[in-house]
């Protein structure tokens, strides 16, 4: 049930990121017959409107394959630069971010690398970054995240703030890190976790 949400989740953010080029596409494939009608379809016309349809499938094809780098599992641990590996989330979610007026800073030491699996940490940076877009969601206000890398005593620490509410008082410091814990009812994936 996990995989089926994430799946779900993944499905929904492409959707979203296809939209606008999907509705650009059908736009400018409305022009062709207008602009041969009435005469304007020469050979310069055709190529700029094909450019634009190909820039926009280009666009699309990327999408399809950051996705699939973020959702593919890693064997092993590697070093990566963990700002670098937020700012991938985040440009991955900005379709869905605006549309909820959910803006996020990214800022911090941009020579950091850390030891670990890059994948496993974009999955937590994007469940913190969904659940503040939840909230505007569910409150019909816009919001905003801070997002800091910094390097304190040999250790990376990437610090998370917002003004969605925070994190209820009785989870903290450790429920928070339990395992089928959320505070999302049956919409979290903990509910989804605890029922399988």
């Amino acid at each position: 049930q996990t995989k089926l949400a994430e799946l779900g989740s993944m499905i929904g953010a492409i959707a979203h990121q296809w939209k606008q080029p999907l509705n650009a596409i059908a736009l400018t494939a409305q022009d062709l017959p207008d602009a041969f009608e009435a005469g304007e379809l020469n050979a310069q016309t055709l190529q700029t409107l094909a450019d634009r349809m190909m820039d926009q499938v280009r666009f699309m094809s990327q999408t399809i394959d950051d996705f699939r780098n973020f959702y593919r599992p890693a064997k092993e641990a590697a070093p990566f630069d963990p700002k670098q590996a937020v700012a991938a989330v985040v440009e991955l979610l900005k379709v869905q971010l605006t549309r909820h007026h959910v803006t996020v800073s990214v800022a911090g030491d941009e020579s950091l690398t850390v030891w670990g699996f890059i994948g496993e940490f974009k999955q937590v940076a994007l469940n913190l970054i969904n659940n503040v877009r939840d909230v505007a969601e569910e409150q019909k206000k816009s919001a905003h995240i801070d997002i800091t890398v910094t390097a304190r005593e040999r250790r990376a620490l990437i610090t998370f703030q917002d003004n969605a509410g925070g994190i209820p008082a009785k989870l903290l410091p450790s429920k928070i890190f339990e395992p089928f814990v959320s505070t999302k009812g049956e919409k979290g994936t903990a509910f989804a976790n605890r029922a399988s």
